[in-house]
């Protein structure tokens, strides 16, 4: 929060996760910190809200780091999957928050309109360009991004049985996009531009024995044991639909933080 007020912001929106892919996983614990930085916020003169996230399952299409990119300037180019909806959804949201307390909207769902009328008419995705060129970025791999991705192996991980995707473990799921070469556990190890993977599935869909749910991507075809393991230990298949949790759990302002701000002594 010291490095965000430092910058003199005029409002603040902060995306706070919760859910099994978030570090902090207790949702009295993740309340308390949201209103926390809501209320220090507000203390030091800026608006500031922060909207609790679930991370229950992945976000959008990709995870990995040229997987990420190519996913977020095609949803720029209006080129969005099926996949991409809950993360262009939350994008707006955020955006439509970052408007609205900007004093450029009257509520946040106007926000939301404006920034969804910009993603649309392509003025997000020209002001990223000019962006990445003020920096002597190279823009004309956002042409085709997904030609850009070009991982030495491929696999396909598939539903063991059929019936409905239940559950997933993001926090193992992220782990396996590490085990593939996206990540570092130590300074100076090497990423791999293209490794991550391909979400196929989301909560509450009926699959098939068979049908796959993600697609592995790495340049070391000896990587492949780990993450397929994690991914059984993550993916939980039932054979009745379990409720999907809503994308935003819960948005804490200036108006309601004071009833998270008291920690339990015993949490």
């Amino acid at each position: 929060m010291s490095k965000k007020l430092a910058e003199s912001l005029n409002g603040l929106v902060l995306d706070v996760k919760t859910g099994s892919g978030a570090f902090l996983k207790d949702p009295v614990a993740v309340r308390f910190l949201a209103a926390l930085m809501v209320d220090i916020g507000e203390r030091a003169g800026t608006r500031a809200a922060a909207l609790l996230t679930r991370m229950d399952q992945p976000l959008g299409r990709f995870a990995g780091n040229w997987l990420e990119i190519w996913e977020a300037v095609d949803l720029l180019a209006n080129r969005w999957h099926p996949m991409d909806e809950d993360i262009r959804e939350l994008s707006l949201i955020l955006a439509g928050w970052m408007i609205y307390l900007g004093g450029k909207a009257a509520t946040p769902a106007e926000g939301r309109d404006v920034a969804e009328a910009n993603l649309i008419d392509g003025k997000a995705l020209d002001i990223f360009i000019r962006m990445v060129e003020a920096q002597g970025g190279d823009t004309r791999v956002f042409d085709a991004p997904g030609s850009f991705h070009k991982p030495r192996f491929r696999r396909e991980f598939c539903a063991s049985r059929s019936g409905y995707l239940a559950h997933m473990d993001c926090t193992k799921i992220g782990w396996a996009v590490q085990r593939l070469g996206a990540g570092r556990e130590r300074a100076g190890e090497v990423v791999a531009a293209h490794a991550g993977l391909e979400i196929r599935a989301k909560l509450g869909t009926r699959v098939r024995a068979g049908q796959p749910l993600f697609t592995l991507f790495t340049d070391d075809e000896g990587l492949f044991a780990e993450p397929e393991r994690l991914l059984t230990e993550a993916v939980e298949i039932a054979d009745e639909p379990a409720p999907v949790p809503p994308l935003i759990a819960q948005t804490i302002t200036a108006d309601n933080k004071n009833q998270f701000l008291e920690f339990p002594a015993d949490t």
